[in-house]
């Protein structure tokens, strides 16, 4: 009797699956190079230290090890072949989504591969379906309670991307991540969603404290902490920014408009340089706060220059300077020169080491040279720098003496200087229950009306600027530009208005039919209202998100890379608002640049097999703008009805670069036949 072959049947979209993820990451080990050309593929921790460096210059490397992994001295490599899936699908993510870190994606990553280890199915990306992804999210959730939902929504992102690329066995699906992101989750009533709101912006109570405080108190480290808190209040800058300008911020009479007020801003996430205008119902706080913390400052500032210009060498008052032409100098003096107690000093010389003499009846001594040496140590690692910026120490606004915020007394060091730092303003601001006498609300008797503590949280500030610049219905697009914002995205992060405040607005503006602009006071007439904005913000009440275009709103969710790249014009989650006056002024010029464009592909590029995608893809364009014409010109359409196509029928970028590979369609239609379809009105007058 023969040996027969026994050949196992696999269906073609097993087989199919299988090759796809291979195809990908072949891809991306060897086509890429992302994260440079010599990357170490199969090395756990690849290093990113000359890729993607933080403002402390730490690099996040990037560690393949198991969800279990607590450093790399003791992380254990994921399993293959989810290991190489992981690493393409970061290698590419972070060529269309650069940043500086990945961590979340990492993590979610980790869940994915052990929820297939624990499934008892290959570790495989082909093996992914609901349950694994159900599951991984549960490990999520117990793993990384503080960020399971964004870190969901990174895995909801790779169940996309295993299944719009073909790389799953199963039937294709659609999953989203259950993780809710708070507990009032979009809905902005009830009272989870009124303690998340208290938790982001200070109370009333808190900022009449601040105000109180800063008039009456005698005391310079609250007078320097309520002067703080005003000039965050004052603008929506980061807590840190704040306690990084100069001295001589203030620009009188900005852009040679007599009386306008401005401060010159550099902003630490990237932003451009701004000049940030302080408006008038902010001038005269402004201006006095700055002139009342630049003259307790200024001698701080004094010092650091002193031993800018004199290195080498310690600074000493006038009424101590007779000392530097000494040999010897008496503990009593050194006391009073740092500021520090008999047992500091007594530590001191233990750690130095230096030589003394005197003692039992004589005052001890030591050497000035050998103090000189314990300051100079003293100094910061990078003086005259405090970073990258250029800043130095002698330009800074917020720097005092050393120990200027010691608690149980008003001395401080005659001879050293220390930047002023979140972590000396966060007792003043009551953050430390452990330490709850050391706040500035508690030693002036002032509490909320329940009898709680008042604590400033220095970035609420930043909330409250925001939100209440989204109140007045100003632009978000100044907004961002004010608030020295890099990416626009993040302004949603600030948003707490509650239902009834976006309601109010939304009946504000349809009894203002004439849409009148806002005079915000910026450049004494510069109008902040932005009409566009403000539909896309009350799209936001069909969509999860809506942000402005140049003839339309993208609804795209702002957690999600685009793939589509900035395509609205083929994207089925763009909406056109038929009233939107932006039609007027572009839509004929885009039509005619449409028509050239095909034009001269048919006239300069043949079209093989008789199709050509990109030719297809151009029409398409045009016969969306065209149905925009139309739907303009049929009186049947009333004022704020919108459009959006049909997400079938729409292409894309990836389709073309699909049909170039394989001359293969990926779905869409072969032709140019599109249409929109009407999906809703707007109750307003636009």
């Amino acid at each position: 009797m023969s040996k027969t072959q026994i050949i196992q049947f696999k269906p073609k979209r097993e087989v199919d699956a299988i090759e796809n993820v291979n195809a990908f990451i072949e891809m991306a080990k060897n086509e890429l190079t992302v994260f440079g050309a010599n990357l170490d593929w199969d090395a756990i921790v690849w290093d990113l230290s000359k890729h993607a460096v933080r403002r402390d210059g730490k690099s996040n490397n990037i560690l393949w090890g198991t969800i279990d992994t607590k450093n790399k001295w003791s992380a254990v490599a994921m399993e293959k072949p989810i290991l190489d899936y992981a690493k393409a699908y970061l290698r590419e993510l972070a060529g269309l989504e650069w940043k500086l870190s990945y961590n979340q994606d990492v993590y979610a990553l980790r869940a994915l591969e052990k929820a297939l280890v624990d499934s008892g199915k290959e570790p495989c990306p082909t093996n992914v379906d609901i349950d694994i992804l159900n599951y991984a999210c549960q490990l999520i959730e117990n793993k990384w309670a503080g960020n399971k939902y964004q870190i969901a929504k990174k895995l909801e992102l790779i169940g996309i991307h295993l299944v719009s690329n073909l790389m799953v066995k199963c039937i294709p699906f659609q999953w989203k991540s259950p993780v809710k992101n708070k507990d009032w989750e979009g809905r902005k009533i009830g009272e989870a969603y009124d303690q998340y709101r208290s938790d982001k912006v200070p109370t009333d109570t808190c900022l009449y404290a601040i105000a109180d405080i800063y008039h009456s108190t005698e005391s310079m480290p609250e007078i320097i902490a309520a002067s703080y808190a005003i000039l965050l209040l004052s603008n929506p800058c980061r807590a840190t920014e704040a306690l990084t300008q100069r001295h001589n911020c203030e620009m009188f009479d900005h852009l040679g408009i007599p009386g306008s007020y401005a401060l010159n801003w550099l902003p630490l996430k990237g932003g451009d340089p701004v000049q940030k205008i302080i408006l008038p119902v902010w001038e005269d706080v402004v201006k006095d706060m700055m002139k009342r913390l630049t003259s307790i400052t200024q001698e701080a500032r004094d010092i650091a220059k002193w031993y800018e210009e004199n290195p080498g060498h310690m600074y000493l008052p006038k009424e101590y300077e007779h000392l530097r032409n000494e040999e010897w100098i008496d503990f009593p003096t050194v006391r009073e020169l740092l500021d520090v107690s008999r047992i500091t000093l007594t530590r001191l010389k233990q750690k130095h080491k230096f030589k003394t003499i005197g003692g039992s009846f004589k005052p001890a001594q030591m050497k000035f040279s050998d103090l000189e040496k314990v300051v100079l140590a003293k100094l910061p690692k990078n003086f005259p720098y405090l970073n990258k910026q250029g800043l130095k120490y002698g330009e800074m606004l917020f720097i005092v003496p050393y120990y200027f915020f010691k608690a149980d007394t008003d001395s401080f060091s005659k001879v050293l200087f220390e930047p002023v730092t979140y972590s000396h303003l966060q007792y003043l601001f009551g953050g430390y229950e452990a330490h709850p006498t050391k706040s500035m609300f508690y030693n002036n008797g002032l509490n909320e009306p329940d009898g709680t503590p008042i604590v400033f949280r220095p970035h609420s500030a930043r909330h409250w600027q925001n939100t209440t610049m989204l109140y007045k219905r100003t632009s978000r697009t100044f907004i961002n530009y004010y608030s020295g914002r890099k990416n626009e995205k993040h302004l949603s992060s600030y948003d707490h208005l509650t239902a009834k405040e976006v309601n109010d607005g939304y009946l504000e503006i349809i009894g203002d039919r004439g849409l009148l602009q806002t005079d915000a006071g910026t450049q004494k007439a510069l109008s902040v209202y932005n009409k566009a904005e403000t539909i896309a913000l009350m799209l936001e009440s069909k969509f999860s998100n809506a942000h402005v275009t140049k003839i339309g709103f993208c609804t795209h969710d702002m957690l999600t890379p685009c793939r589509k790249r900035g395509a609205h014009y083929t994207c089925s989650r763009h909406v056109y608002i038929k009233g939107d006056e932006r039609l007027d002024l572009f839509l004929a010029e885009d039509i005619a640049i449409l028509k050239e464009k095909i034009r001269f592909m048919e006239e300069e590029k043949p079209m093989p097999q008789g199709k050509d995608l990109r030719l297809i893809q151009t029409k398409q364009e045009l016969a969306i703008l065209s149905n925009i014409v139309s739907i303009l010109n049929n009186p049947s359409y009333p004022t704020g009805s919108y459009f959006m196509i049909d997400p079938r029928l729409e292409s894309s970028t990836m389709k073309v670069a699909y049909y170039e590979q394989t001359n293969e369609f990926l779905g869409g239609r072969p032709d140019d036949s599109v249409y929109l379809a009407k999906v809703g009105e707007l109750c307003l007058d636009i």
